[in-house]
C-alpha cells in the first residue's frame, strides 16, 4: 500500500478568538498531567453513496467552525500551566491511497500495521519520536486518505495534554454538528467547569513536579523487546449479558458491562501469560490499571462536555483469581477506591493529591508480564460521526505499536450486521496471543475481528 500526500495545509478557526480569550489557564489536571505526547485514532468509512461524494472543501469549512468553538486546540502551549489561544490553526493533510482498497487493508493480516500507515506524518507530532518543547505541538493533527474504491480514512492525532477520550468525542460531536447543520442537542464545550473544579497551580510547583517525574523515569528500566501482535475481538450484547450473568456475586450483584468484560480477558489473557512464560515469571499480585471518566463522579458532576485530562486511574490487585466472580469483585473494588481519591483531588490540597496519585512504580509506562492496562472508548459518540460521507464503521484508538504498548487492551463500540456490542482491541506478546485465540473457553464469548 502507497500513501501519497496531495497537500498539507493549516486550517484556521472561522471567527477570530476574542483578545480576552487570548490566553488560558490550564487546569491542574492538565498543569500536572504526564500525557505531553498525542494519542492516534482512525475514523474508518467504507465506501457508501455518502462517501463517493467527499467535499475536502465542505469538510474544512467545518472543520473551521468547530475550531472557533474549540478556539484553545487552534492555540499553543506556552509551558505546562499556559495556552496561546492565537490562531495559528490544525494541520489538515490530504492522501492518495495507492494500488489498494480499504477492504484489502482491513481484511489483511497486517491491517493494523497498514492502519497505522494512515495517520498523519510524524514530523509534527510527539508520538513515539524525540522529546520536543511542549511550544511545538500542535494540538490537532488530520489526514484525510481516499482510497480509490471510495473508502475514506481520517487519522488524527489529538495532543494529550489538553484532552482525554471524553473530550476527543466532544470534539467530533461538535465537528458533526458543523459537518451536518444539524444542532439538535448540540452543547458546546465547556472549559470553565474543569477549570473551576482543579484550579491552576503555581508554574514553579508543576516544574518541580516534572523534574521529579523525569528522575523517576531515568530509574526505570525498559522491559527486554518481545514482539507483539494486536487482535481485535467482538462481544456481542449476548455474549456480555451472559458474562455478567457468569460474574455476578454476593459483593457485585449486579456487575456492569465493563466490570465483566475487563474480568473475563483479564482472566484469559493471565491464564496465557503463565502457560507462556510460567507462574514465576508473572507480576505478583497480578495488576489492572483501568482508566476512570472523573466527571460523573465528582460533586457535583461535571458535564461530559467539560475539556481537559479529567481522569485517573482504579488500580485492581486480581488477589482472589477464583474465577471471573473473584476477578469482578476485585476490579469493583478498585473503582470504589477510585471515588475516595477523587474526592481528595477537590480537597482543598486536590494538586498535591493528584500528583502523589501519579507517582510509584504502579504508574511506569510499560506492563510487565502478569499487568495489563485497560481504557474504555465507548460511548463516546465516535460511532456516530458523520462529517458528510456516512458514519464509520471504526473509530479506532491506535497507532503504530510501541514496546510500550504491550498488555494494552482497549474497548470501542462495535455496530455490525449480527448485531452490536463492544470491540476489544489487545496487544499481546506473539505466543500469548497464540494461545489466547485457540482458547474455545474464550472463543465461546469472543469472535475474532
Amino acid at each position: 500500500m502507497e500513501v501519497k500526500i496531495v497537500r498539507r495545509e493549516i486550517v484556521k478557526p472561522s471567527s477570530p478568538t476574542p483578545s480576552h480569550l487570548k490566553t488560558m489557564s490550564l487546569p491542574f489536571v492538565d498543569q500536572l498531567s504526564p500525557f505531553t505526547f498525542h494519542l492516534p485514532s482512525l475514523l474508518v468509512y467504507p465506501k457508501t453513496e455518502k462517501s463517493s461524494a467527499l467535499d475536502l472543501n465542505a469538510l474544512k469549512s467545518s472543520l473551521s467552525e468547530t475550531l472557533t468553538e474549540f478556539y484553545p486546540f487552534a492555540g499553543r502551549c506556552i509551558d505546562d500551566s499556559t495556552l496561546s489561544c492565537n490562531d495559528e490553526g490544525v494541520t489538515f493533510v490530504v492522501a492518495d491511497v495507492i494500488d489498494s482498497t480499504l477492504e484489502s487493508v482491513l481484511e489483511s493480516p497486517r491491517k493494523i500495521d497498514l492502519l497505522a500507515e494512515l495517520l498523519p506524518p510524524k514530523d509534527c507530532v510527539a508520538y513515539g519520536g524525540a522529546p520536543r518543547h511542549i511550544s511545538e505541538n500542535i494540538p490537532v493533527v488530520l489526514q484525510v486518505n481516499v482510497f480509490p474504491c471510495g473508502g475514506v480514512v481520517i487519522g488524527c492525532y489529538l495532543f494529550h495534554k489538553l484532552m482525554d477520550a471524553s473530550t476527543i468525542g466532544t470534539f467530533f460531536r461538535c465537528w458533526t454538528a458543523f459537518a451536518s447543520k444539524n444542532f439538535e442537542g448540540f452543547v458546546r464545550p465547556n472549559f470553565e467547569a474543569t477549570l473551576a473544579t482543579f484550579p491552576p497551580v503555581d508554574l514553579t510547583f508543576v516544574e518541580s513536579v516534572a523534574a521529579s517525574r523525569g528522575k523517576q523515569m531515568m530509574q526505570l528500566r525498559p522491559p527486554a523487546p518481545v514482539t507483539l501482535l494486536a487482535k481485535t475481538f467482538v462481544f456481542s450484547n449476548m455474549a456480555l449479558s451472559k458474562l455478567r450473568a457468569k460474574a455476578v456475586s454476593e459483593a457485585v450483584p449486579r456487575p456492569s458491562r465493563f466490570e465483566a468484560l475487563a474480568g473475563f480477558i483479564a482472566k484469559h489473557a493471565l491464564a496465557a501469560a503463565k502457560e507462556s512464560l510460567g507462574k514465576d515469571a508473572l507480576a505478583s499480585p497480578t495488576l489492572l490499571r483501568m482508566t476512570v471518566n472523573m466527571r460523573p463522579r465528582l460533586t457535583p458532576p461535571l458535564p461530559q462536555e467539560s475539556v481537559g485530562n479529567v481522569i485517573t486511574n482504579a488500580l485492581a490487585r486480581l488477589e482472589k483469581q477464583d474465577g471471573l466472580p473473584g476477578f469482578v469483585e476485585d476490579i469493583h473494588a478498585a473503582f470504589s477506591a477510585a471515588n475516595e481519591k477523587i474526592t481528595r483531588f477537590q480537597s482543598e490540597k486536590g494538586a498535591d493529591a493528584f500528583v502523589t496519585d501519579k507517582e510509584g512504580p504502579e504508574t511506569s509506562p510499560w506492563m510487565k508480564p502478569g499487568e495489563y492496562f485497560i481504557t474504555s472508548w465507548c460511548r463516546l459518540g465516535l460511532s456516530e460521526t458523520d462529517l458528510g460521507f456516512g458514519k464509520p464503521k471504526w473509530a479506532i484508538p491506535i497507532g503504530q505499536i510501541f514496546s510500550a504498548h504491550r498488555n494494552r487492551i482497549c474497548f470501542i463500540d462495535h455496530s455490525g450486521p449480527n448485531g452490536d456490542g463492544i470491540e476489544a482491541w489487545l496487544i499481546l506478546a506473539e505466543k500469548e496471543m497464540e494461545i489466547l485465540e485457540s482458547n474455545s473457553d474464550f472463543l465461546e464469548y469472543a469472535t475474532p475481528s
